[in-house]
């Protein structure tokens, strides 16, 4: 019964995307390397894109405790926060040093917690599988995850940028970070509803 539910969930969360810009990065993955992954229960392994997602989540089990002793001591409250922040600013340090290692420029997509759509110069075949990076903006999270390919569309010679319509799936991806995807659209939603 439990499955069910989370089925439904995660087949809600595919359906809501938005365009966005953020930095992505991908490479065709090798079959031994799909073989390898589903020899790992269906999981990535952990890797240096994960590590917001994970200071997220313990963020957030973390928030009830700390609502509750910033009600019965604030000093201890505010020195628990500075202490967050301390940390929050190793890990931004820790993120820009990672994006000195990458050279690519930020890209319009389409993207879900479910999969994204991006412009490629080169197409790629139904069914191949795509290591990907991305990096959510302005949060700058990173994410590390494997696509499927459901569709590749050559672009109309009358656009102005040439190449294909790649859309992916995502597959073997953490909850953790496939709900940093969708606490992002949300967000980015939020901010369009309240400009309108």
């Amino acid at each position: 019964m439990k499955k069910a539910s989370r089925d439904s969930a995660t087949d809600k969360r595919k359906f809501f995307r938005i365009d966005d810009v953020m930095y992505l990065s991908y490479r065709l993955v090798s079959p031994a390397e799909v073989h390898s992954a589903r020899n790992q229960d269906f999981r990535l392994p952990r890797h240096k894109f994960t590590y917001k997602a994970n200071m997220d989540r313990l963020s957030r089990e973390l928030n009830p405790l700390y609502n509750l002793i910033k009600l019965s001591d604030p000093d201890i409250a505010l020195y628990l926060a500075t202490l967050d922040k301390k940390i929050n600013l190793l890990s931004e340090y820790l993120i820009e040093d990672n994006e000195a290692e990458n050279d690519i420029e930020p890209q319009q997509v389409n993207i879900g917690a479910g999969g994204l759509a991006f412009i490629s110069d080169e197409p790629f075949v139904s069914g191949v599988m795509l290591e990907i990076q991305i990096k959510l903006l302005p949060e700058y999270i990173d994410i590390f995850s494997y696509g499927k390919v459901i569709s590749c569309m050559q672009l109309q010679e009358s656009t102005k940028q040439p190449g294909y319509k790649i859309a992916v799936e995502f597959e073997f991806m953490d909850d953790d970070v496939r709900d940093l995807i969708t606490r992002h659209v949300l967000g980015k939603e939020r901010i369009l509803i309240s400009k309108a």
